[in-house]
């Protein structure tokens, strides 16, 4: 019986998680578009369309440790402001609410 609640608790989890990438990654792509945009305005010279914008998206850098310390800032910034939680144990991610 315990095992039937985990496995939809996991189902949740995983349905919950791949939201919130695809809603990540078309705020990635249209920040990329915006920055295209920014850069290039709509010069004809751009051999660029919509869809190697989501697929050059996709790539994924080599991270430096700076990097990956503001990655860390921000993710504690998003917790924090938009979910009122804070990381109490990053080895077994333990996070508590505060309001």
């Amino acid at each position: 019986m315990e095992e039937d609640k985990l496995t939809k608790e996991e189902k949740k989890l995983e349905k919950e998680m791949r939201h919130n990438y695809l809603v990540s990654y078309s705020y990635l792509v249209a920040s990329n578009i915006n920055s295209l945009y920014q850069i290039y305005k709509n010069k004809s010279y751009i051999d660029m369309n919509y869809n190697i914008m989501k697929k050059i998206s996709m790539d994924t850098f080599p991270l430096s440790e700076k990097e990956i310390k503001f990655i860390d800032r921000y993710i504690s910034k998003f917790l924090k402001e938009q979910y009122h939680l804070k990381i109490t144990d990053k080895e077994k991610l333990k996070v508590e609410s505060f309001k």
